[in-house]
């Protein structure tokens, strides 16, 4: 439980901090879960998340990931991260969401139900396609074995190329 707490202050911290871009991302997603009053809750599940996708893809794979999104949300992905190569770990969907389960840091919502977390990580995973070339989302797709890959797929059926933020500018004026 102190670990909990610990972390949960620093999420709230980090929230706190967080430039226009990256404020601008964690409402988008609380909107997407149907809780835009709960930017804890949207900023937990997604670092839950993240991390998730990290121990699962290669550095690389991880770096041409993070390249595509805003500056916090990047902080997000590799703060704690011991850089190993997350090859062959985490083969299903249950393994992902549980995965998932361990990672939350959330005040007041356990990932109790795992229709519901489901749910939840998909609004995440549409929120990150959104933010992402269609390209960076296939090179994603193609690392994650077939039956995680299908939780991006499915998701790009419902996200047309026009809403891939493709041409807007990256946190350091970059753009895509």
């Amino acid at each position: 439980m102190a670990i909990k707490t610990k972390k949960l202050k620093a999420m709230n911290t980090l929230l706190k901090g967080f430039n226009q871009k990256g404020l601008e991302f964690i409402k988008e997603l609380a909107n997407e879960l149907e809780t835009p009053e709960d930017l804890t809750y949207a900023t937990g599940i997604l670092s839950a998340v993240l991390r998730v996708i990290r121990e699962r893809i290669t550095m690389e794979g991880a770096m041409n990931f993070i390249s595509t999104l805003p500056a916090d949300v990047k902080d997000m992905m590799v703060n704690g991260w011991d850089f190993e190569d997350g090859e062959n770990k985490l083969h299903s969907k249950e393994a992902f969401i549980e995965a998932v389960k361990h990672n939350n840091f959330t005040e007041g919502k356990e990932f109790t139900d795992d229709l519901i977390l489901e749910k939840d990580i998909k609004s995440v995973i549409r929120v990150l396609i959104h933010h992402m070339p269609a390209g960076a989302v296939d090179n994603l797709r193609a690392q994650l074995p077939p039956e995680l890959a299908e939780l991006w797929k499915s998701d790009l059926a419902e996200i047309s190329e026009a809403d891939h933020l493709t041409d807007k500018p990256l946190s350091d004026g970059q753009t895509m």
